[in-house]
């Protein structure tokens, strides 16, 4: 019989390993597929093709097959009957199981359904074990079928071992098992912890056709081991395993064959990542050279590397080898340990509660899965909270930049203007005044021209005016001299004086 139990997340690591394996979003097709195979199981005659059919009637069929006890109250709402499986179930493990709501089960909740079937299926192959358990202590054994038996149980081990042991590590092909009976399928090996099966020594277990059970979408990945070690084992390493092949092409490749990227592709990945930064040509330059040195760096270190590389593997799986013959050796005592308790009630006793501790730890796995679950959506929307906030602030430190920048321009082209227009001002005055003073030194130029002209006509007009009289008394000389000419010759004295007399008087007037 095999006993197995599921890997205690004690740990931040192991949280995130158990994160790395645990599948996506329940669909309705894993949730019909597990309650047609509860409902195989159990004997229930009734087609389960949607959810309708999954009611608390149908959880109802498989409580009464756990608990005998159990008695159907069809008069109370789905909601209190749903609630009270759950109490059963609480104190029966001995754990919580708030992360199934009642209510969410009465609308049909995937999830929710998915969980309380996944105990369910678990509490359904408990009850079935220990049937096929006590239907065992009444069969009749004598000791050459014992040994026989143990035998036989001891080789199944053993193949069990060499296949989990190459397997895994190594591509060759896993030796045959030994001494496996006649159209029994070869067991494949579980690489998520030790497997080790229990000899039963005193009641062998006669073979039944009972179907395996079906692999469900759960996170609860369960291992088998020896009871003695209690709830302690290594948790599956699945993604480092899954690295593995990756790894050992990359360390076997020669260096000078390993994909290189040039330095200038990768800047421009940057700077697209980077795109509200602005990088002067100075700056870029000093990224690239520092690109440069960190990919010739690695390259040199490359096969120093996969030398290392090689040599821890080569320490691990003598380790490994070490530690799984010293298992092998532990298993052989604890079979015998076995053989001084099959007739004892402490045996079934440690069964009973191993079968039990199986399921509260398998239900603590799902509860604390979900749990870190939650968790790690909260650290993720936390992150994104977090980079947006950054984005932002770098946004708006940018945009306060480009406004003092904008400012400092404005600034300067204010100031420039300024300069503009108060040269242009001085010019202008510079102008108006030089206008003014031509046009003072004119209006003094025209004054000067016009009084000399002023004085000229003056001057003129004495010199005409004395003109005038001389030339009037040249001639009144003249003609008074030609009168006395006259007079002398035609006129005699007496007529000459009163001529003169009456000229006198005339040239007076």
């Amino acid at each position: 019989m095999y006993i197995s139990v599921t890997i205690t997340a004690c740990s931040l690591e192991r949280h995130f390993q158990i994160h790395a394996i645990m599948p996506p979003d329940v669909s309705p097709a894993q949730v019909l597929e597990l309650s047609n195979c509860i409902k195989n199981k159990v004997g229930i005659k009734c087609s389960i093709s949607s959810f309708t059919d999954i009611g608390i009637e149908f959880f109802e069929e498989i409580f009464s097959y756990i608990s005998s006890n159990y008695v159907v109250t069809s008069n109370q709402p789905a909601c209190k009957r749903f609630q009270y499986i759950l109490q059963w179930l609480s104190d029966y493990l001995d754990t919580s199981l708030d992360h199934i709501n009642a209510d969410s089960l009465v609308l049909c909740d995937p999830l929710n359904l998915h969980n309380l079937l996944e105990i369910l299926n678990l509490c359904v192959d408990a009850e079935k074990e220990f049937d096929v358990y006590k239907s065992s202590e009444n069969i009749p054994q004598s000791k050459q079928e014992m040994d026989a038996a143990l035998e036989q149980s001891r080789l199944k081990y053993l193949s069990c071992k060499l296949a989990e042991m190459f397997l895994p590590e190594t591509a060759e092909t896993p030796p045959p098992p030994i001494g496996l009976e006649p159209g029994t399928p070869p067991k494949t090996s579980n690489t998520s912890g030790p497997r080790v099966k229990f000899v039963d020594v005193p009641h062998v277990i006669t073979p039944y056709s009972a179907d395996p059970p079906q692999s469900s979408g759960s996170i609860l990945r369960v291992v088998e081991r020896p009871l003695r070690q209690g709830l302690r084992c290594r948790h599956p390493q699945t993604l480092y395993a899954n690295m593995k092949p990756y790894l050992r092409w990359w360390h076997s490749m020669p260096s000078c064959k390993v994909p290189s990227q040039d330095v200038s592709a990768l800047l421009q990945e940057l700077l697209k990542k980077l795109d509200q930064l602005e990088l002067s040509r100075e700056t870029q330059n000093y990224i690239k050279l520092k690109l440069q040195s960190i990919v010739d760096t690695t390259r040199a270190v490359a096969p120093s590397h996969r030398r290392a590389q090689g040599e821890r593997r080569l320490e691990e799986v003598a380790n490994r080898q070490r530690r799984r013959i010293e298992l092998m050796e532990h298993q052989a005592v604890d079979a015998e340990r076995m053989l001084s308790l099959r007739d004892s009630q402490a045996f079934q006793r440690l069964l009973l509660n191993e079968l039990r501790q199986r399921r509260r730890q398998e239900v603590l796995d799902r509860h604390f899965c979900l749990r870190h679950d939650e968790r790690l959506h909260a650290l993720a929307a936390a992150r994104k909270a977090q980079e947006e906030q950054i984005i932002k602030g770098t946004f708006d430190a940018a945009l306060e930049k480009a406004r003092q920048n904008r400012i400092e321009r404005d600034n300067l082209r204010r100031e420039v203007r300024q300069k503009e227009i108060e040269l242009q001002n001085l010019l202008i005055s510079n102008l108006e005044n030089r206008q003014e003073e031509r046009i003072l030194f004119l209006q003094d130029e025209q004054n000067k021209r016009q009084a000399e002209m002023d004085l000229q006509a003056k001057s003129n007009k004495v010199d005409n005016l004395r003109e005038k009289i001389e030339l009037r008394q040249q001639l009144t000389r003249q003609i008074k001299d030609l009168e006395e000419a006259l007079l002398n010759q035609l006129e005699p004295r007496d007529l000459r004086e009163c001529n003169e007399i009456r000229g006198n008087y005339n040239w007076s007037n």
